[in-house]
């Protein structure tokens, strides 16, 4: 199941979280893309958002962690961070 959703396009995924999260993913995504004039060239446009992720390893801390800002729920925020110059 989890690879047959996988194969959907992003904006047909179902998604776990929050509607505005997921509206934000949806709307990014393809302005990050070449194909719509974005600095990013993917070559399955189908699967966009996982090959931009794939691009752009998370940051890891001196113990092998995820750079992140865990979630709180005063801000009701949390980020993972990512290497946006992987070369």
């Amino acid at each position: 199941m989890i690879e047959e959703e996988k194969a959907r396009r992003f904006i047909k995924r179902n998604t776990k979280g929050d509607a505005s999260e997921t509206g934000l993913i949806r709307f990014v995504t393809p302005i990050l893309m070449k194909e719509y004039d974005g600095p990013i060239e993917v070559k399955n446009t189908e699967n966009a958002l996982e090959e931009i992720r794939s691009m752009y390893p998370i940051l890891q801390n001196n113990d092998e962690t995820p750079t992140e800002i865990p979630f709180s729920s005063t801000i009701k925020f949390n980020m993972i961070i990512r290497d946006m110059n992987p070369d």
